[in-house]
């Protein structure tokens, strides 16, 4: 599934860039303390591009025993990659696979250890020795990492409640027709014909747990369009599109479609027209019919054909077709009798409400659907037995595997930052402990200290939501767009996205300043 793959893929990269602001994050805050190393090595006769060098390779180390790491993962998280891309795969690696690994991890490894390198290559020996360097507080390229770290951490948490809001919706909006103790049996295996598929109708008609037994075509949930035409006086009429659910009436009565209007008995081939319908077609009681449409293949046109009626025999209440993104608004649906078993694809069951659709009374029904099948196909066959609520819960599922990488990419995301706020909190806070010391003797509380350590990061989490709000509401806007059926825009995970990303931003920092602020000022004085 392309769509599936590409959202992996996005989640991949921007977890891979999240983790290289982190590797820069740390290593340019930790230069200040490999300083006299650095001096050293210069001193003792080695080049900038020596310096560059070994920044580099420590880069490509890290790298390395990180892919390292990551294969491991992939093979333990392998099972559930199969169930979420509903393929199995096996992960032997082959020429082409190692060239690109190599490849990425020199890649990610100049991405990571470039811009240290440049830092560190500056360096004057003779200022570090004579004790006049001092490292630059201001951390504005930590800052920028971490905002964007804060956003990455903040959008995919909108993302992902604004899915699971979705879905819940869809989920449990209701239908307008029965889906409860129905089972639909597919009679490909008896090859779409009627004197093959009349003994599996016989046989489960019979059976005790089975309430009602119907043939059916095409199911509401259909996503098939067709055309059928208004006649208009005076005019050439006019196309509506409409999604056709055919089925018999016993099928009919097992989804219990309500009936508003009714113009006469219900025979084959008849329609059913929901309210919207109705309006389409300006259908009623004096003019209970609808048109053929032709399609003109050299003009590419729908034409309306007056002189060939379909009847309608009344009107039932508005239903919904399906749950996934389709422009419902374009299409009207309509219900067509159909009593001929040769046209059908399915046999439709409904149980009574002690049997239920459980795994045994499933297991029992195909039981008696492939014993029927090896009697009147000669061949041992797998009968297709779905539980009618079971296929429309599978019509989520893309959306539920999107959903699922998207919360994984979150989780993942907040510990990324989490991390990267305690490293760079513990880098920041020892560079501050001196200035703490020194506000602590003259009378700050541990509070106080407390906050002023922490208070940069707290602002570079604020910033990082502000500019990570409209970020959201964008995707989530984009999200929902293809859903007719959508919730109204939910500003509240704005609020909870934020809350949760500055949450974790305290969280990550607040123990580490508080240590810091409560050491003695004589132990970071005499230190320092």
């Amino acid at each position: 599934n392309k769509e599936k793959m590409f959202n992996l893929l996005a989640v991949a990269m921007v977890l891979l860039v999240s983790a290289v602001f982190n590797y820069v994050n740390l290593t340019v805050a930790l230069a200040g303390k490999r300083a006299k190393e650095i001096a050293t090595r210069r001193l003792l006769g080695d080049s900038v591009w020596q310096v560059v060098g070994r920044s580099l390779a420590e880069s490509f180390l890290f790298t390395s025993v990180s892919f390292l790491l990551g294969c491991l993962v992939a093979v333990w998280c392998k099972e559930w990659f199969q169930e979420l891309l509903s393929r199995k795969f096996d992960l032997v690696p082959n020429s082409l696979t190692i060239g690109v690994a190599l490849g990425l991890i020199v890649a990610v490894s100049l991405l990571a250890g470039l811009i240290p390198a440049v830092i560190v290559s500056r360096f004057k020996p003779i200022d570090v020795m004579k004790g006049s360097f001092r490292q630059q507080n201001k951390m504005w390229l930590s800052r920028v990492f971490i905002v964007a770290q804060g956003v990455i951490c903040t959008v995919p948490l909108a993302l992902a409640l604004t899915m699971s809001a979705q879905i819940h919706h869809l989920s449990t909006l209701p239908l307008g027709y029965n889906t409860k103790n129905l089972l639909l049996v597919s009679l490909s295996d008896f090859d779409f014909k009627a004197a093959k598929a009349e003994p599996i109708y016989n046989r489960l008609k019979s059976l005790p747990q089975v309430k009602r037994v119907g043939w059916i075509e095409t199911e509401p949930w259909t996503d098939l369009p067709t055309s059928f035409g208004v006649a208009e006086e005076g005019t050439d009429g006019r196309v509506v599109q409409v999604c056709v659910t055919e089925i018999d009436q016993d099928c009919m009565d097992m989804f219990g479609f309500e009936v508003v209007e009714q113009y006469c008995e219900p025979g084959d081939g008849m329609f059913w027209l929901t309210e919207s319908a109705k309006r389409k077609f300006n259908v009623s009681k004096e003019r209970p019919y609808i048109n053929e449409v032709g399609y003109n293949q050299y003009d590419k046109t729908y034409i309306v054909k007056s002189e060939i009626r379909f009847p309608v025999c009344g009107v039932v209440k508005d239903f919904r077709t399906s749950a996934t993104p389709r422009d419902a608004s374009k299409y009207e649906n309509v219900i067509q009798i159909n009593e001929k078993a040769p046209a059908s694809s399915y046999i439709m069951l409904e149980l009574d409400g002690q049997s239920g659709t459980d795994g045994n009374a499933l297991k029992s029904i195909k039981a008696v659907c492939n014993e029927v099948a090896m009697e009147v196909t000669g061949a041992k066959r797998n009968v297709s037995v779905m539980t009618v609520e079971g296929i429309l819960d599978g019509r989520l599922s893309r959306f539920r595997d999107t959903r699922k990488v998207v919360l994984g990419f979150m989780f993942l995301s907040l510990l990324i930052s989490a991390l990267g706020m305690l490293a760079m909190s513990v880098s920041y806070t020892e560079q501050q402990s001196k200035q703490i010391a020194l506000r602590k003797v003259m009378g700050a509380t541990v509070e106080g200290a407390a906050w002023e350590l922490s208070r940069p990061f707290l602002l570079l989490s604020l910033l990082s939501s502000v500019i990570a709000v409209p970020i959201s509401i964008k995707g989530m806007r984009e999200y929902l767009e293809p859903f007719y059926y959508r919730i109204d825009f939910p500003w509240w995970v704005l609020v909870v996205a934020v809350l949760i990303s500055l949450s974790v931003a305290v969280l990550s920092v607040l123990w580490q300043t508080l240590s810091v602020a409560r050491r003695n000022p004589v132990e970071s004085i005499r230190t320092e």
